[in-house]
C-alpha cells in the first residue's frame, strides 16, 4: 500500500505497547471506547495489517527504519525555518505580533501560533504555509502562462490544474521562476471523460463561448 508523507508534519510513531493500545483503539476493541482515527501513517499500516496488532507493529518498526534519515534532515528543515527564515522574512505589525507572507500574499501570524499550539504543531503549521503557498502561487502563475502557450486550463486545483494539451518545459520553467519554486516537476494525471471535454471545446459556438454548464457536469 503506498503511503503519502508529507514532509511538513512526518512523524515517527516509537512501536511500543503505548502504540499497541493505540492501535486497539484504532480497531474499537478497547471496551467503552469508539473507533478512533489516527494518524494517516498508522492507518494505512494497521489496514495493510488487516486489523492484526502483532503484525502493524512489525510495519510500524519497519516504516521507521525506512524514514529515519529522513526525518533527520526534515527535523534540520524545520529548525532552520523557525530559527532563521521566520526571523529573517517575518514583520512586525502595528499591533505587536509578528507575521509571514507566502508567495500567494497570504499572511499567518507566527505570534499567535507560538502562544496557541505546541512546538511540532507549529512547525507543521508554518511548512504547511510555506510549500503550499509556494505550491499554489506555481500553478497560478502556470495558469497565466498557458495564454502564451498551447494548452488550454480547464480548470485550477491550487495544487494542479486541469487542461487540454501539452504543458511545454519552458512553461513550466517559466512558473517555476515567477513563484520562486525551484525544481517544480510536474506529474501527469489520466482523468476520466476527457473525450467528451475535448468534444464539448471542439463545439464552441460562432461566439466563440464554450458551453460552461455542460462541461462542468463532467467535473
Amino acid at each position: 500500500m503506498p503511503l503519502c508523507l508529507n514532509v511538513w508534519s512526518l512523524c515517527i510513531t516509537t512501536a511500543n505497547d503505548r502504540t499497541k493500545g493505540k492501535l486497539k483503539d484504532l480497531e474499537g476493541t478497547v471496551e467503552g471506547q469508539p473507533k478512533q482515527k489516527l494518524n494517516a501513517v498508522m492507518d494505512s499500516l494497521f489496514e495493510e495489517a488487516d486489523g492484526d496488532i502483532e503484525l502493524a507493529l512489525e510495519y510500524i518498526a519497519k516504516f521507521n527504519q525506512a524514514v529515519a534519515p529522513l526525518k533527520v534532515e526534515v527535523d534540520k528543515w524545520h529548525t532552520w525555518l523557525l530559527k532563521t527564515w521566520v526571523i529573517k522574512t517575518g514583520y512586525l505589525a502595528k499591533n505587536g505580533k509578528r507575521y509571514l507572507e507566502n508567495p500567494t500574499g497570504k499572511t499567518l501570524c507566527i505570534t499567535d501560533l507560538e502562544k496557541d499550539y505546541p512546538l511540532w504543531k507549529v512547525k507543521a503549521m508554518v511548512s504547511a504555509f510555506v510549500l503550499q503557498g509556494q505550491e499554489s502561487c506555481f500553478i497560478h502563475n502556470l495558469t497565466l502562462t498557458s495564454i502564451e502557450y498551447d494548452f488550454q486550463v480547464i480548470s485550477n486545483e491550487h495544487d494542479g490544474l486541469i487542461c487540454l494539451g501539452s504543458i511545454p518545459v519552458e512553461a513550466i520553467e517559466k512558473a517555476a521562476a515567477l513563484s520562486g519554486l525551484k525544481g517544480a516537476i510536474l506529474e501527469e494525471k489520466a482523468l476520466e471523460g476527457m473525450d467528451v471535454i475535448a468534444e464539448l471545446i471542439e463545439r464552441e459556438d460562432s461566439s466563440g463561448e464554450l458551453e460552461v454548464e455542460e462541461l462542468l457536469a463532467y467535473f
